[in-house]
Order: structure tokens, then C-alpha cells, then sequence
């Protein structure tokens, strides 16, 4: 699954993002330039989207580390994109419940109903 533009604008507005443990044991592999290279592509493709070339032969072991985190951040971003989606349908919901007077202000709040 890929990101989309909108997706990618979505997500900016959170400020984390999980690495799984398991990056730990490829990262104590490998040495200064490649972690350089493997942070520079993790944060890169979190904040913009861009997939970094990473084409070179020395590069193929960081380009695999990265494959493996594009596809667990996507997974993950997907699970949250969805439950924002899902919130904001159910909160669009709560509000065509509620009772309003004739200027469309709410008489009473909905978790109080």
C-alpha cells in the first residue's frame, strides 16, 4: 500500500511514529554511514513521503532495512488513517442526532442525552 498525497498530508499532523524493536538488531549491524543513511531515509519518507534511491551497491543492506520499515509504517499509518475516518463518521453522526433550535444550535449535549 502506498500513500497518498492527502494521506501523507494527514498524517504530518501527528508527531510520532513507531520503529519496531526488532530495527534494533539490523541497526547494530550496520556501520556509522549506513545508520546516517538509514535515519536520513526513516525520517525523509515519514515526513514527505519520499522513498529514497538507495541504488548503490553499498546501499542494498539499508535499502532492505528501509523496505521492511516503509512496510510496517504504512500498515500502521493505514490502521490510523482508517480510525480517524471512522471518528470523524461517528462524530459527524452524534451531530445530525442532536436537537437544535431554528438557528441549528444545539439544546443539549449528546453524551448527556
Amino acid at each position: 500500500m502506498s500513500l497518498t498525497k492527502e494521506d501523507i498530508d494527514k498524517l504530518s499532523e501527528k508527531n510520532s511514529f513507531l520503529v519496531q524493536k526488532s530495527m534494533y538488531e539490523d541497526l547494530k549491524l550496520m556501520n556509522a554511514s549506513e545508520s546516517h543513511y538509514i535515519l536520513n531515509a526513516i525520517f525523509e519518507y515519514v515526513i514527505s513521503g519520499v522513498i529514497p534511491t538507495l541504488d548503490k551497491q553499498e546501499h542494498r543492506f539499508v535499502k532492505s532495512v528501509f523496505n521492511r520499515f516503509k512496510l510496517a509504517y504504512d500498515n500502521d499509518s493505514s490502521k490510523w488513517l482508517k480510525a480517524c475516518k471512522k471518528k470523524s463518521s461517528n462524530k459527524k453522526q452524534e451531530w445530525l442526532k442532536r436537537k437544535t433550535d431554528v438557528s441549528g444550535n444545539p439544546l443539549e449535549h449528546p453524551t448527556y442525552s
